[in-house]
Formats: structure tokens, C-alpha cells, sequence
């Protein structure tokens, strides 16, 4: 878990600085801003929103 943690942090750190260089700053900072504020996308669309109650384990299916 912590070196999977290191690498997508290193990963971002890399790809920042290599935007910057490619594109500037206040593009990268915009890229960055517009990135963060996309990733909220996937739990607002989730129909796990909708979710009142744990499932149960018939509910879920075969599993394992």
C-alpha cells in the first residue's frame, strides 16, 4: 500500500512537472484545477448515492 501510495504521488509530481514545463504554469495549475474538480464526477453519477441500505450477500450475486 505505501509504495503503490508513492508511486501514483511521484506519478502526479512527474507529470506536473513536465506539464509545466511543456505548457507553463497557469495552464498546468488550470489542467490541475479542472482535473480536480472532474474527479467528483464518478460518485455523483454512482448509484451507490441512491444506496439506503448495505446489500445484502444474496443481492450481490456469486461471489468468490
Amino acid at each position: 500500500m505505501r509504495a503503490t501510495a508513492r508511486f501514483v504521488s511521484w506519478g502526479g509530481i512527474l507529470l506536473s512537472g513536465a506539464s509545466g514545463s511543456v505548457f507553463g504554469a497557469a495552464v498546468t495549475l488550470w489542467i490541475g484545477a479542472t482535473g480536480m474538480t472532474l474527479s467528483v464526477l464518478p460518485n455523483i453519477l454512482s448509484p451507490l448515492r441512491a444506496l439506503r441500505s448495505l446489500p445484502t450477500r444474496g443481492e450481490l450475486g456469486p461471489v468468490g
